[in-house]
């Protein structure tokens, strides 16, 4: 006896919506300047050579009621190991060590990097105790970046 098969309706795709959402507005530029500005400020003659080399990051870490944003990026030059440079300023009112902490576990678990580095103003008014901070948690001095930096800059890495 044969079994009757229903019929499927097939549902017409969703169009897509009429005006374009603001993430696919965002001009990738306006980006890719904002990661250039930032190696300028730590590499001002290697920063247009690191581009090709370089993703942006920001990163806002919460605690107890603050918040800290981390402007950087990942440098990932070939033959060489993955970095994640993260801008220091205004980190003087956060809890300096739980943020590093959480910035060690991102740079590991999530962008595979095998080191932080973090550039300091050496015009800040907080930088003794800042770098204290950093060096507690384990935090060099680096000595012998990769590039000639600014004079403007300390740079602080943490290997992982």
């Amino acid at each position: 006896m044969p079994v009757q098969i229903p019929k499927r309706t097939i549902n017409p795709l969703p169009s897509p919506p009429k005006t374009p959402s603001p993430e696919a507005t965002r001009n990738p530029l306006q980006s890719r300047s904002k990661v250039l500005d930032f190696l300028a400020r730590i590499f001002p003659r290697s920063a247009m050579s690191l581009l090709p080399h370089t993703r942006g990051v920001n990163i806002t870490s919460y605690m107890d009621g603050q918040s800290a944003d981390w402007d950087g990026a990942v440098l990932a030059l070939p033959g060489r190991e993955r970095a994640l440079y993260v801008d220091g300023a205004g980190v003087e009112n956060v809890h300096l060590k739980e943020c590093i902490v959480a910035l060690l576990e991102l740079a590991d678990e999530h962008l595979q990097c095998t080191s932080l580095v973090i550039s300091l103003r050496k015009s800040s008014p907080d930088l003794g105790e800042v770098l204290h901070a950093i060096m507690y948690v384990g935090g060099v001095v680096v000595t012998r970046p990769p590039f000639p930096t600014s004079e403007d800059n300390i740079l602080v890495g943490i290997s992982l």
